[in-house]
């Protein structure tokens, strides 16, 4: 995962948090960073719905959080098909060829749709 934030932030990130750092870094490269870290958290926290019994409060919560991250998940992937000049907006999600060369020439190599940050 990419360092944009503190290690002390990284355990309390929230996507109101992540928002407000993309909405003030504006460049490419931001957006390629911040993608990188939504797309683990995202993931993470799809994961944690199934932690839970369907109809607990607990399964609500973590339905609550994640829905939060796939929002601003799905804003980043508009994003990234802008920074692309692709204009698909029947497209649920953006095709792994152009996020791969979008990450790519952003510093970040693909390892089968998971994106890390090359040395």
């Amino acid at each position: 995962m990419v360092n944009i934030f503190d290690e002390d932030m990284i355990n309390n990130l929230t996507p109101e948090l992540v928002s407000k750092y993309y909405t003030e870094h504006h460049t490419e490269q931001d957006l390629a960073d911040v993608y990188e870290l939504v797309h683990e958290m995202w993931v993470y926290h799809e994961d944690c719905t199934y932690d839970y019994e369907e109809g607990t409060p607990e399964y609500d919560h973590a339905v609550q959080v994640f829905e939060q991250w796939n929002q601003l998940f799905r804003k980043l992937d508009e994003d990234i098909q802008k920074a692309m000049n692709i204009n698909n907006p029947g497209a649920k999600w953006i095709d792994i060829e152009t996020l791969a060369a979008f990450m790519e020439r952003n510093g970040y190599e693909n390892n089968g749709g998971w994106f890390s940050k090359k040395e």
